[in-house]
């Protein structure tokens, strides 16, 4: 699976300009990818989570994988995530959402693979 980046700035309505496209992926797929607080690290990365139940945390300048950490197991991988805003007004903490096929939960950051920062409720 690659990563491929566009010039937003560079493209009009219907003439989209890559700029960039690297793989990130030989074998697992990406379900779901987004942008990882850069309040928590000293870098800048995208978090992607895969059919193998891992998140992986790509350096958004250098596109190089920096960590890899298992995601939730909850019968089925992840298929999305996402930032979840501050859950109280006076709330330091930050959390992740996800949804499985059958689930959805919530996972505290910074992510470390850590089953006791994470809970999922299932839905009907």
């Amino acid at each position: 699976m690659d990563y491929i980046e566009y010039d937003l700035n560079g493209s009009e309505t219907d003439h989209l300009v890559l700029n960039s496209s690297i793989r990130i992926e030989k074998i697992a797929e990406p379900m779901s990818a987004y942008y990882y607080p850069s309040s928590l690290t000293k870098e800048s990365f995208i978090v992607t989570v895969n059919n193998e139940y891992k998140y992986k945390l790509y350096n958004s300048d250098t596109k190089m994988c920096r960590k890899t950490i298992l995601d939730p197991t909850f019968g089925s991988p992840l298929h999305k995530i996402g930032m979840l805003s501050k859950l109280g007004e006076n709330s330091i903490e930050k959390y992740i959402y996800f949804m499985t096929t059958d689930k959805i939960g919530l996972q505290r950051l910074p992510l470390t693979g850590d089953p006791y920062d994470q809970m999922a409720h299932v839905t009907c």
